[in-house]
């Protein structure tokens, strides 16, 4: 039967924690989600961060927890949770560790395969600014990317004005036929 304990790592530490009780024989877990950064010139890349920053879980193993303890990465002194109630090492409930990886796997489909989305406006049709320091404005919309950010042709002060928006700040006019 699988017994997860939750390890704590030193920060920013977890692949090398999860190479080193691999490598002593502990199965080692850390979830991890795809995040979007933004690099220079609009770049973006998809990096891969842990859920839970500082810990670990790590399946109970015949081999005893000295190992762990010594293991590059994990915080020396306190490299398992015990359970204040009983004094004893914290025990995840059955099944934890499985919907633990399901929610890593859908997080992971959301990021990598967005569903579509569809938009009530387009290039060159008017909309309201809902939201933000131009909330009330009407802008004209110059050009929609997929990383959800729209710039808008406003005008300010007497000349139009390049600023840039979330889809949830705007809204669509009513089509007059």
């Amino acid at each position: 039967m699988d017994r997860w304990h939750i390890a704590l790592i030193e920060p920013q530490s977890e692949q090398i924690a999860s190479r080193a009780l691999r490598a002593r024989g502990y199965d080692a877990y850390w979830p991890k989600f795809p995040k979007k950064t933004r690099k220079r010139y609009g770049v973006h890349e998809l990096r891969m961060r842990p859920m839970f920053p500082g810990y670990m879980f790590v399946n109970e193993s015949i081999r005893g927890w000295d190992g762990l303890r010594t293991a590059p990465g994990v915080r020396i002194g306190q490299s398992l949770l015990i359970d204040p109630g009983t004094g004893r090492l914290a025990v995840l409930p059955t099944g934890e560790i499985e919907r633990i990886g399901e929610t890593e796997k859908r997080l992971i489909d959301q990021i990598i395969n967005p569903p579509p989305r569809s938009l009530p406006y387009g290039v060159g049709d008017t909309v309201r600014v809902t939201g933000g320091v131009f909330s009330g404005f009407y802008a004209t919309i110059e050009t929609l990317d997929d990383e959800e950010r729209i710039a808008l042709l406003m005008d300010i002060f007497g000349r139009k004005s390049r600023v840039f928006a979330s889809h949830e700040h705007l809204s669509a006019l009513p089509s007059v036929s």
